[in-house]
């Protein structure tokens, strides 16, 4: 009589999680490791914006004739449409070569690492004893209670990172004739001009202090990441307690000292 699949022993199934896991990561790094850089123009032409192939911003060109194309005031727009295309080309990029991998039989799921070194085996070491009674439910209502901060942190982490995205940062060309401010998201919020420099810049030096205006602004955003966010969460705390068997078992009671 065979045994149906829900009736698997625990263990089985959570080592098939952890194969179908490895694979799916593994696809995410093939995938990764195929992109690459990407330059797209705005509508006119004028602006050209080339992303790096790990994503950030590489350069801002504009063409020798961008004055017979676009107005003066329109080159902010330009700009923000040039890299707008970039970015969308990089995720249409990145979604089609997922798509090839996905074709692709699975990766052969990685040797899992040995039990000793997993949390759980680590955690066994330091608690070698049988646990009694009254140290078994004080770490299964720690345990509990641990659960019930991260799903009660879960909206409030969510609601935290969505007003990130729509914070602004701003930087400033060394040459001081362009100002940008970037959203926490990536996006483009505002790009200002020196107008009198602006009438009569090489369109060179145009471009390169585009690209160093939306560096700096860009440098100011990644000093607060989305990940400082989790971190100073309880799902950030849960995950540094995973990273440290010995602080763990003291949570939970298992261990005096």
């Amino acid at each position: 009589m065979g045994t149906d699949a829900t009736a698997r022993d625990p263990a089985d199934r959570l080592a098939s999680f952890r194969d179908q896991a490895d694979s799916f990561a593994q696809r995410l790094d093939a995938v990764q490791s195929r992109a690459a850089e990407i330059t797209r123009t705005d509508d006119s032409g004028s602006v050209a914006v080339t992303l790096a192939a790990e994503g950030y911003l590489r350069d801002v060109a504009v063409r020798p004739d961008w004055r017979t194309r676009i107005q003066e005031e329109t080159l902010a727009a330009a700009v923000r449409g040039a890299a707008t295309a970039a970015a969308l080309a990089r995720v249409e990029a990145w979604a089609g070569a997922f798509a090839d991998q996905s074709d692709e039989p699975d990766p052969r799921p990685r040797q899992a690492p040995p039990v000793h070194a997993s949390l759980a085996g680590q955690l066994d070491e330091l608690v070698p004893t049988p646990l009694n009674a009254t140290q078994g439910q004080a770490a299964l209502a720690e345990l509990l209670a641990m659960l019930d901060a991260v799903d009660r942190s879960i909206d409030e982490v969510s609601a935290q990172v969505q007003a990130q995205l729509g914070v602004g940062y701003s930087g400033r060309s060394q040459g001081g004739h362009v100002t940008a401010t970037v959203l926490g998201s990536g996006d483009i919020a505002d790009l200002r001009y020196d107008p009198r420099w602006l009438a009569t810049a090489h369109e060179l030096n145009i471009g390169r202090e585009t690209t160093d205006a939306l560096r700096a602004a860009y440098r100011r955003a990644a000093q607060h990441p989305m990940t400082e966010v989790v971190a100073n969460s309880p799902l950030g705390e849960i995950a540094q307690l995973s990273q440290d068997p010995l602080r763990l078992a003291r949570r939970l009671h298992l261990r005096d000292t």
